[in-house]
């Protein structure tokens, strides 16, 4: 935050209108769209009556979000101004490898890629790039919450380049709790595949927790967490469960005390295609039936251990009933919808992810 900025108000979340706007409600003011600086799903941050900080934007929307809270703690949803932060990190030699190190560049091109800082140090210099992940916990923190081409780019282009520089990726999460970083393999398996590689090539791959304040002021010393790749690698076959929800009106017709059907599939190999599958059986259901459930989110869990009974007992605590399978194998739940239950139902997702034996 600019210290010439104003302090942000306060107002709550409606609905995203797509990835880089939101309708929000200023604190006694009627709904107006703003400006979403960050492209990620953010599905356990932002969700109807969420409460977020808004700034002027200084564009064509009247404001700007500039954070919400999860866990009761802030967290900051511009992915580009974290670079400063990392900068300022670096600078108190707050993160520990980096320690003696010091910004010499940034957006530093090489190829056809822009890396974030180049750092200078007693040991030469080093191309570092930073990742910003929102998507976490209370133990693990996952990156990225959506698949990144570019990050995937970025990790296998630092991989080409460790025998000319010394390379690094950074990953700040925001938030004092988790203990362990891994990438989201279900979400982006690709990335995930590309940083195991990149750290056996030799780039330097970190993890810092940390823990700020609106005014983007460190609260606590960042805290390094672990980052246990290898025990990711059984798990990114294309085997796991997937978990489907579905609505009448799709998702922006969600109406309060209507019922989701959420349909949990059995746990097996082939699971892109599987889930491919049940995509565009859904898509011709709902188009032979206008006025049927729509396909609105599906889940992946990729997981060599069976997880299918792990989601079906969650939606189950949720409320859900279950009912006769339809034309797919699995099994399928009504799940009457209140304010918080698209977002229940993720944080159900997460907590199976991150209950995976690593």
């Amino acid at each position: 935050m600019s210290p010439t900025d104003p302090e942000p108000i306060t107002g709550t979340f409606v609905r995203r209108l797509n990835r880089f706007v939101a309708l929000v409600q200023p604190s006694g003011s009627e709904p107006v769209q703003a400006h979403l600086p960050n492209p990620g799903r953010l599905l356990e941050l932002l969700f109807p009556g969420q409460r977020v900080l808004l700034l002027p934007s200084g564009g064509s929307k009247p404001y700007r979000i500039y954070g919400t809270f999860r866990y009761g703690d802030f967290v900051y949803l511009d992915t580009v101004a974290m670079n400063r932060v990392a900068e300022d990190l670096i600078r108190r030699e707050l993160i520990a490898p980096l320690r003696g190190m010091t910004v010499k560049g940034r957006e530093v091109r090489s190829q056809d890629s822009r890396f974030d800082l180049l750092l200078g140090g007693p040991q030469g210099d080093m191309l570092l790039e930073v990742k910003t992940c929102t998507l976490f916990t209370r133990d693990t923190a996952f990156f990225p919450d959506a698949p990144s081409e570019r990050a995937a780019r970025h990790a296998r282009h630092l991989s080409h380049l460790t025998g000319q520089v010394r390379t690094g990726i950074l990953f700040l999460v925001q938030s004092p709790s988790p203990t362990r970083f891994l990438p989201d393999w279900h979400t982006d398996p690709d990335f995930a595949r590309a940083l195991l590689d990149a750290r056996e090539a030799g780039v330097s791959t970190m993890a810092v927790g940390i823990h700020l304040d609106h005014r983007l002021e460190l609260l606590q010393e960042p805290r390094e967490l672990a980052i246990p790749l290898e025990g990711v690698r059984p798990h990114l076959a294309d085997r796991g469960a997937f978990l489907a929800m579905m609505a009448h009106g799709g998702q922006q017709g969600l109406q309060e005390g209507e019922e989701l059907t959420v349909h949990v599939s059995p746990h097996g190999d082939l699971l892109s295609r599987r889930m491919g599958t049940f995509s565009r059986l859904a898509q011709r259901t709902s188009k032979a039936d206008p006025m049927g459930p729509k396909l609105i989110r599906i889940f992946p869990v990729r997981s060599a251990d069976p997880v299918t009974d792990r989601l079906a007992e969650g939606i189950a605590a949720l409320g859900g009933r279950e009912v006769a399978g339809g034309p797919t194998l699995g099994r399928d739940f009504k799940v009457s919808l209140g304010p918080g239950t698209p977002r229940e139902i993720f944080e159900l997702v997460l907590k199976v992810r991150a209950a995976i034996d690593i």
